[in-house]
């Protein structure tokens, strides 16, 4: 099953260091990238997401909107069964790693920096999640 990419980050050398590495990575090529997760539901409500899952590279520290803000927005959403997510922040706090096993949506938890490898096995995972899923 096919699915989008979208990176959520307030750092713009990250946003840009992240789409080369999905582009390094066996990942689809980046849809959008956004600044904050306010921005992000309006991008995604925007597209097909009904139809066609969404895999977020989302960090969590965000001005305007941070993740567990976007994450419990989009619980409220129709499209919230095709949002998958990859935290993916500079924390260390045990504490927001036990937060994220609360969202159904987060499939997981990444201290940052991305790397391709780390990138490649998302990629199986969410093609294996996505395969089960049917």
């Amino acid at each position: 099953m096919d699915f989008k990419v979208a990176i959520v980050d307030d750092d713009a050398v990250v946003l840009f260091l992240h789409e080369v590495l999905v582009k390094r990575s066996c990942l689809p090529p980046v849809v959008f990238s956004c600044k904050n997760a306010c921005d992000a539901i309006k991008e995604l409500e925007s597209k097909n997401v009904d139809s066609t899952p969404f895999l977020l590279l989302l960090d969590i520290n965000m001005p305007v909107m941070n993740g567990w803000e976007f994450l419990d927005a989009i619980q409220e959403k129709y499209y919230k069964e095709n949002i998958i997510v990859a935290l993916v922040t500079s924390s260390i706090n045990m504490q927001d790693r036990k937060t994220a096993e609360r969202y159904s949506q987060v499939i997981h938890y990444f201290e940052k920096p991305l790397t391709t490898e780390s990138l490649n096995y998302l990629c199986e995972k969410v093609k294996s999640l996505l395969l089960n899923k049917d």
